[in-house]
């Protein structure tokens, strides 16, 4: 009951911390909207459906993409191949 409870308590603090994460990048997305083309999102599939429901028209207007993949451990060959099919040639040269 009581590792339950500690248990319960981290978990709704680790999600508080990921949505609060989330809602700070949608934020700024938004702040730096028009100072890029177009946006490429790569996240973990439920971090990306919360960021799209956190994003403003403005910012999802922008997105040209979205890579549903943690690719936070990802070396940076395997983050080319993960992104090469969204990407343009000039930018991974």
């Amino acid at each position: 009951p009581e590792v339950v409870s500690k248990v319960w308590e981290y978990i709704k603090k680790h999600k508080l911390e990921k949505h609060n994460f989330t809602a700070e990048l949608a934020r700024t997305l938004d702040g730096l909207c028009g100072q890029y083309d177009r946006l490429v999102v790569v996240a973990p599939p439920r971090s990306l459906g919360e960021l799209d429901t956190l994003l403003t028209p403005q910012v999802k207007k922008m997105v040209s993409h979205q890579v549903p993949k943690d690719l936070t451990g990802a070396s940076p060959p395997d983050l080319w191949r993960a992104l090469e099919k969204v990407l343009p040639t000039p930018v991974l040269a």
